[in-house]
């Protein structure tokens, strides 16, 4: 998150700060531009009552006490239980009791005692911030996650680039279209069909909000953890988020008449130095080229046809660190012509935990319900 704040003012126990700043990396839920203020950071000060740290997202309740002695309750949203671990926040940084000072993001509807939490500052003066203050969309203290070890001794001579990309994998950002929740238009080229499919997006009825898992691109844009596996001519690549698994043929080619699944059928090879992955067979997806929260969908799901397919083109940095890819979609019935964009991944240290938390429907729904301030069905 980058931030420049111009005004501040002091409301008792609230502080509002004017301010213009982006978020990378918040969430993989849904759009905070859509459901928060994104260009204003709002603090209270309370004390603790609750604490629910679970997927998608995690929630603190606040006893907060105003200038005039009233209580009020405030709920506090934050990033996933997998996010808050890797950055260094647990069942035991706060806790039933603990005063804290939470600023972020409140809640467009302001009858609602909701926000979402950028940064927490303990009564000890420990501070966590959720957010990085750096172009690269890191989380917070996610250094502590990368490979120490320098790997450039395994060149492309004597170690296969299946062997070499195998592993763990922490998103980084490409550049500066790689930002999370900006708002605004798609970088998309939509064609008629496809701004009518995003115009009408309803995020009471996101598929998220059921704890379905995003269709791809858009996972290949949430800010878990991928895992990358080869044996026996499939390439393995398991994704952290909703705990998706692909399988890719690395010895068949495509095939006609098969039935379209909800990932559709991935082929692979290895083609001078790059892994090449192509994928079609894709069922029609009411998110299928975007979610409301990555960068593509900006606020709104983007529907994907069975007509999409995906090229996906892998390749190592020199040292093996980095892993690059260049992603060109096409879907003729919501594009004017293929989209093309970047990604990038760092090796994970060896002490990396790949998780395995399940999505808890009642907080999936939550989260949204406080940002939209309408009930789910």
């Amino acid at each position: 998150m980058h931030r420049f704040v111009l005004i501040t003012g002091n409301l008792g126990n609230f502080l509002v700060m004017s301010t213009f700043f982006y978020f990378t990396h918040v969430s993989a839920h849904h759009s905070f531009a859509t459901h928060y203020i994104t260009n204003e950071l709002f603090e209270i000060s309370g004390v603790v009552t609750d604490v629910q740290l679970r997927m998608p997202h995690s929630f603190y309740y606040l006893d907060v006490e105003l200038e005039n002695g009233t209580i009020e309750q405030w709920e506090v949203e934050a990033q996933s239980i997998i996010l808050l671990r890797r950055m260094g926040i647990n069942a035991g940084t706060l806790e039933v009791g603990d005063e804290v000072q939470v600023s972020g993001m409140r809640s467009r509807d302001p009858g609602r005692r909701v926000m979402f939490a950028n940064e927490f500052l303990l009564e000890s003066g420990e501070r966590h911030v959720m957010y990085t203050l750096h172009d690269d969309s890191t989380p917070q203290n996610s250094e502590t996650y990368l490979a120490s070890e320098d790997r450039s001794s395994l060149s492309s001579s004597d170690t296969p680039l299946l062997q070499r990309m195998s592993g763990v994998w922490i998103r980084r950002s490409a550049g500066p279209e790689d930002v999370f929740n900006r708002g605004g238009d798609s970088p998309m080229p939509l064609n008629r069909a496809g701004l009518a499919g995003r115009a009408i997006y309803d995020p009471t009825n996101a598929s998220a909000i059921d704890c379905k898992a995003p269709n791809f691109p858009a996972l290949l844009y949430a800010p878990y953890l991928i895992r990358i596996q080869s044996s026996d001519g499939r390439l393995i690549i398991d994704h952290e988020y909703y705990q998706v698994r692909r399988e890719i043929s690395l010895t068949v080619d495509h095939e006609s008449g098969r039935s379209l699944t909800e990932f559709g059928h991935s082929t692979g090879r290895v083609d001078t130095g790059v892994l090449v992955i192509e994928t079609d067979g894709f069922e029609d997806h009411p998110a299928g080229l975007a979610s409301d929260w990555d960068g593509n969908g900006r606020g709104a799901d983007i529907p994907g046809s069975s007509f999409k397919r995906l090229r996906e083109e892998y390749t190592l940095s020199v040292n093996n660190q980095f892993l690059h890819l260049d992603l060109n979609v096409q879907d003729p019935l919501y594009l004017t012509e293929p989209y093309r964009a970047k990604r990038l991944w760092e090796r994970a240290g060896a002490e990396v935990i790949f998780e395995a938390d399940v999505c808890d429907l009642e907080i999936s729904r939550r989260s949204t319900i406080n940002a939209t301030g309408t009930a789910i069905n």
